[in-house]
């Protein structure tokens, strides 16, 4: 045999061990820093629980809005999304209690007596006229941002509490149409006052 080729094929085979060697070393690592991803998610959504909790703790004050209107006559919805409810002028501070900070679909009835956001898979949500303060276009609500009046904000009064909750329709060029209808509410309340049971006024 020749020494030279028996050094070669055990210098080939050497070479190919330490590969092999190096790529099993490695497994340790790789292990390492996949149990470090994933304890960081978990922090994260920890840190997330637990402020979602607190909020939740901080609107326990507030009292139970409405879920659904007085009377079962309705005006022709308008389809949409239900963003978020927030505290009024302050689109970061979005309300936990009741669902009112859960995004949903939801249908958005316009009536004299209020404004019913009758949602799918969150609570549904009645504004009564009395409790109505305003309505308008805007472009950002809990974070997210839209084109120029790319959704509509309606103000309105809960406890001590003024809330802004965003609405986008699926056909965002009515969304004037809805502010003029929800304005013209608010209008009428004023002038004519009424109770609604429940909730606050």
């Amino acid at each position: 045999m020749n020494p030279i080729v028996f050094f070669d094929g055990v210098a080939v085979s050497i070479t190919a061990s330490t590969q092999a060697s190096a790529s099993v070393t490695n497994w340790p690592v790789r292990l390492a820093l996949l149990v470090a991803l994933g304890l960081l998610a978990g922090a994260l959504l920890f840190g997330m629980r637990r402020g979602w909790v607190r909020r939740a703790r901080a609107d326990e004050s507030l009292p139970a809005p409405l879920e659904s209107p007085p009377s079962d006559r309705r005006s022709e919805p308008t389809s949409g999304r239900y963003l978020a409810a927030t505290r009024h002028e302050n689109w970061l501070s979005r309300f936990v209690a009741f669902d009112l900070g859960v995004p949903s679909r939801t249908d958005i009835f316009v009536d004299p007596d209020g404004v019913w956001f009758r949602r799918v898979g969150a609570r549904s949500l009645f504004v009564p006229s009395t409790q109505l303060r305003d309505a308008a276009l805007s472009n950002g609500i809990a974070g997210k941002g839209y084109e120029a009046g790319g959704l509509v904000l309606v103000t309105w009064q809960l406890g001590d509490e003024l809330i802004d909750v965003g609405f986008r329709a699926e056909a965002p060029d009515c969304h004037l149409l809805l502010v003029d209808e929800i304005r013209a509410v608010l209008v009428n309340a004023q002038t004519t006052p009424h109770h609604i049971p429940g909730g606050a006024s």
